[in-house]
């Protein structure tokens, strides 16, 4: 469950912006870093500007937004959180519980029986889908939000793909964002498949690989760029001049405001072998439909899924995804999900020292900074695109 994965604490009080553009935010919060704190024996990431505050001090702020068609007052809270929308100075305004509250519920938190908190702290993270369901947001704001208040509920390390990429265990897949590359993977084969449909490696004749940058466009919409494309032999890079189903990617995944890679079983139903979807909405409400349809039914067809843009990657192919990032100076991409630990040691630097992260945060890139007492919580942090990583390792006597 994504309440069992979240940890306490945190914030973006100078959140003061319209939020629409991760590259190029209007206003940049005030705080200087991520802290890594030391809570109940666990490791806690603190976004900026939580770190700066007071600890016994509410995190509220207020943003502009697009309004949905309601006239009714729109207002979601309960004791931990208070969100407003004030249709007059179209603002929302959001209280968030402070530090001090966090860690108190904290041991209550990460027992599972506490039904009742776990569902007050999610109704943190659905007030986008319910006040865009009211009519009280417009898709695009209710998107906005949704990121907002992922970014201000703090994580333990590891678990930073959460608010990062709406990844827990609870869903099939991540969204795709700015900085995140998309990577299928197909095998081909000589002739054409035999009657019962099994092939042997004595068929392949090559593997090809196509990936597309996830970008922005000028609407702040999730686009994708040309692909690039490699080829295990020159004679399979003969073979497919003319392209592929795989090359029409871009053209089919229209832009949107979200779009999320659902990974599914080889085997959907008899006759369909699917490894993954790829789905775009308009919003946070179409994108939550979407997702409990997947779940349902992983063999659904894209036409079955209206006003998505859809499409699903079938037979002999496998989909992944990597992020950009840039470590000790030079950009690489790196699988997703990758912590700094694996990365330090697919660079076999597992004996450096000097370790140095840093984060994006709304345009900026800052430090993130561990507490001494849970200094290795550094080392099981998971990257995120856009991070730098950076290391020193002594020359040998």
């Amino acid at each position: 469950m994504l309440l069992r994965r979240l940890n306490p604490a945190g914030t973006c009080l100078g959140l003061l912006l319209l939020a629409n553009c991760a590259r190029h935010p209007r206003v940049v919060p005030p705080g200087t870093e991520f802290k890594i704190v030391h809570v109940q024996n666990h490791g806690l990431i603190l976004p900026p500007p939580v770190s700066d505050l007071p600890r016994t001090e509410p995190f509220s702020f207020k943003f502009p937004v697009a309004l949905g068609a309601a006239k009714k007052p729109c207002l979601e809270t309960n004791d931990l959180f208070n969100i407003h929308v004030d249709r007059k100075s179209r603002q929302l305004a959001i209280t968030l519980p402070s530090l001090s509250i966090w860690q108190s519920i904290l041991p209550l938190w990460e027992q599972p029986d506490q039904a009742e908190t776990h569902q007050k702290i999610a109704a943190i993270l659905n007030a986008p889908l319910q006040l865009e369901n009211q009519g009280c947001l417009s898709p695009a704001s209710a998107v906005n939000l949704r990121q907002i208040l992922r970014d201000a509920i703090p994580t333990r390390p590891g678990l930073d793909l959460d608010p990062s990429y709406g990844s827990n265990s609870a869903g099939l897949g991540l969204e795709l964002k700015f900085g995140v590359r998309l990577k299928v993977q197909r095998a081909h084969f000589k002739g054409p498949p035999p009657a019962d449909g099994k092939r042997t490696i004595t068929d392949l004749a090559g593997i090809s690989t196509v990936y597309y940058e996830c970008q922005l466009d000028s609407r702040e919409r999730i686009a994708f760029g040309k692909p690039t494309l490699q080829f295990d032999s020159e004679a399979l890079k003969a073979r497919l001049a003319k392209g592929w189903e795989d090359t029409q990617f871009a053209r089919q995944a229209r832009p949107e405001p979200i779009y999320r890679l659902f990974l599914l079983t080889s085997f959907v139903k008899k006759g369909l072998k699917r490894s993954a979807l790829v789905l775009g909405a308009a919003g946070v409400t179409q994108m939550q439909s979407l997702d409990r349809q997947i779940a349902a039914n992983p063999a659904v067809g894209c036409d079955e899924l209206k006003g998505a843009a859809c499409v699903s990657f079938e037979g002999d192919v496998t989909v992944s995804s990597e992020i950009r990032v840039t470590i000790n100076g030079a950009p690489a991409y790196l699988d997703w999900g990758t912590s700094v630990r694996s990365a330090m040691r697919k660079f076999q630097a597992e004996k450096a020292t000097g370790i140095k992260l840093r984060r994006a945060f709304h345009g900026k890139l800052l430090p993130v900074v561990a507490d001494p007492k849970v200094e290795g919580s550094l080392e099981n942090t998971a990257l995120v695109a856009g991070d730098e990583l950076s290391w020193t390792i002594e020359a040998a006597k």
